[in-house]
């Protein structure tokens, strides 16, 4: 009507908080850092996030990982089979699209929510390009790395990255790659979750000038008491959306 306030009623009239993070405030990075901390405060009452056992099926599909970095001393796979990868709902898309994020799919915007809402990047391949386990390991000296954004990186020696039988599929922590992305096509997937040693991670990026949304964590420090509880919402919140059925979660390592 005529005298409303316009930001009302475009549906642009969100407050928008902003936060200057200091380097050693990784948990400042999320909604549920920031209600967390609100809440030590006194300013409220964190809310639980309803983890529960999701009933995995007992298989072993999920590929294993086998550690041989020491940049990474926690890695969970999950394989989830028979999922629809289309649009998010309107609200999931709203969300991200308000934080300056692009909607792509619903398993991509799924590990860009878990990134900015819970503080826990997470990553997916796509099941049918893997090649056998994955290891995850430094990189050797020549390997190269064609990334999510289409460039394509010289790694070197040092590096954490997760490979397989194939050769390097993403840089551990930072960016995964082209050759296991998922799409419109994609019917089954690996979920990672994993932690990632922040001063490896920072160094990496820096050298190969890679700033993104999970490097920004990682080398700030994501909680390390939270991967396995964020890998069983994040099973959680692919199966509401995309459907599928999981195998039980495969972890190498332990928490620091």
């Amino acid at each position: 009507a005529v005298g409303d306030a316009a930001a009302a009623a475009l549906g642009v009239d969100d407050p928008v908080i902003d936060i200057a993070i200091t380097p050693n405030r990784g948990d400042a990075l999320s909604v549920r850092g920031i209600a967390r901390d609100l809440a030590a405060a006194g300013l409220g009452k964190l809310k639980g996030l309803g983890v529960r056992d999701l009933g995995l099926v007992n298989t072993s599909q999920s590929p294993i990982p086998n550690l041989q970095s020491p940049h990474c001393p926690l890695f969970i796979t999950c394989r989830i089979t028979g999922v629809k990868n289309g649009e998010s709902p309107d609200w999931l898309k709203r969300r991200l699209s308000a934080i300056g994020q692009k909607p792509i799919s619903a398993l991509v915007d799924i590990t860009n929510y878990f990134t900015f809402d819970l503080g826990r990047p997470l990553h997916v391949f796509d099941a049918a390009k893997l090649r056998g386990n994955l290891v995850v390991r430094d990189a050797k000296a020549g390997e190269k790395l064609k990334a999510l954004n289409g460039k394509e990186y010289a790694l070197a020696p040092g590096m954490c990255v997760i490979a397989d039988e194939s050769g390097v599929l993403s840089l551990g922590g930072i960016m995964g790659g082209e050759s296991t992305g998922c799409s419109e096509s994609t019917t089954d997937v690996v979920l990672e979750v994993a932690l990632f040693d922040p001063v490896n991670i920072a160094h990496t990026g820096r050298a190969l000038d890679i700033l993104s949304d999970a490097r920004y964590r990682f080398e700030r420090g994501v909680d390390p008491a939270f991967v396995e509880d964020g890998a069983r919402l994040a099973i959680a919140s692919i199966q509401k959306f995309c459907g599928g059925e999981a195998s039980e979660l495969v972890i190498a390592g332990k928490t620091p």
